[in-house]
C-alpha cells in the first residue's frame, strides 16, 4: 500500500512559480488548471496508489481558498474521487498533535475545514495528523484527548499520523 503526498498544496509559495502570478492576479484559469493537475497525477499514479493527501495545510496554506473561494477544496476532493473511485482521500495537516497539544485554535480551524468539505459533499475518507515532534513529544493522555475529539466528531473517518519525525 502506498499513500501520496499531495494533490494541492493551496498557497502561493507552495504552487508552481509559473502560476504565482496569475494566482495573485486572480486569473480565473487557475482553478481549472488546479483540476487539470488532479486530473493529469491521479490519472498516472491510480494503479500504484491507494490514498492520497488530497489537500495539505489549509491552515496555513490558503491563498487558493481566499482568492477563488472555500468551495474549491470541496470540488478538489469531488474530483480526486471521480479519477480514484476506491482510494481513501485524506487531509492534511500540522501542529495538531505536536507542540504539547495546546494549539487550539488550529486544532478548532481543522474541525470546521473538515466539516465544511464533507458537509459540502466532498468525498473525505481521512484525516492526516502529521507527526512532526521536536523536543518532549505530546503526552499520551493530550494525544489521546486530541484524537478522541476528532473521532467522536467524525466517527466514520479513518485517521493517518503522516510525515513523522522527531528531532531532539
Amino acid at each position: 500500500a502506498l499513500r501520496g503526498h499531495v494533490l494541492v498544496w493551496p498557497s502561493t509559495r507552495n504552487m508552481p512559480a509559473a502560476l504565482t502570478d496569475k494566482i495573485l492576479a486572480n486569473d480565473p484559469t487557475i482553478p481549472p488548471t488546479i483540476l487539470s493537475h488532479i486530473d493529469e497525477i491521479t490519472q498516472a499514479t491510480k494503479t500504484f496508489l491507494n490514498e492520497w493527501d488530497v489537500m495539505n495545510e489549509p491552515y496555513d496554506n490558503h491563498d487558493i481558498m481566499d482568492r477563488f473561494g472555500e468551495q474549491r477544496m470541496i470540488e478538489w476532493f469531488q474530483r480526486a474521487r471521480t479519477n480514484l473511485p476506491t482510494a481513501e482521500l485524506y487531509v492534511n495537516d500540522y501542529a495538531i498533535l505536536s507542540g504539547g497539544g495546546s494549539n487550539v485554535a488550529k486544532q478548532d480551524a481543522y474541525e470546521q475545514t473538515i466539516r465544511y468539505i464533507r458537509e459540502g459533499g466532498g468525498p473525505l475518507t481521512g484525516i492526516g495528523f502529521q507527526g512532526h515532534f521536536s523536543g518532549a513529544a505530546t503526552g499520551i493522555p493530550r494525544m489521546w484527548e486530541i484524537l478522541q475529539r476528532y473521532a467522536t466528531a467524525f466517527p466514520e473517518l479513518k485517521f493517518r499520523v503522516t510525515e513523522f519525525d522527531h528531532t531532539t
